[in-house]
């Protein structure tokens, strides 16, 4: 499945793992499903008929997560950040 992370998605997200950007990039395609995105790039998605599935994003979508999780704790911290982390796309094995 591609996945694009787009400046939309970083600017709505929120540093949990069920509203980072790629999570809510995920959810726009998958809309009826329970993303979670963890820190070290692990997946899980619950889908309505309770299937589950568990996936690793590929290396460039977890350097992307290390890379908001650093920004987005810079914003909250009041501290100066970071350059914030670009729209990427890439293919999700589910």
């Amino acid at each position: 499945m591609k996945i694009e992370v787009t400046q939309e998605h970083i600017d709505n997200a929120h540093p949990n793992y069920c509203e980072c950007p790629i999570a809510l990039a995920i959810k726009e395609i998958l809309s009826d499903s329970d993303v979670k995105v963890m820190s070290d790039g692990f997946v899980s998605i619950t889908t309505d008929n309770e299937s589950f599935d568990i996936t690793m994003c590929p290396e460039e979508a977890r350097e992307f997560i290390t890379q908001y999780d650093v920004w987005a704790t810079q914003i909250s911290n009041n501290q100066s950040p970071d350059v914030c982390p670009e729209p990427i796309s890439f293919e999700l094995e589910i």
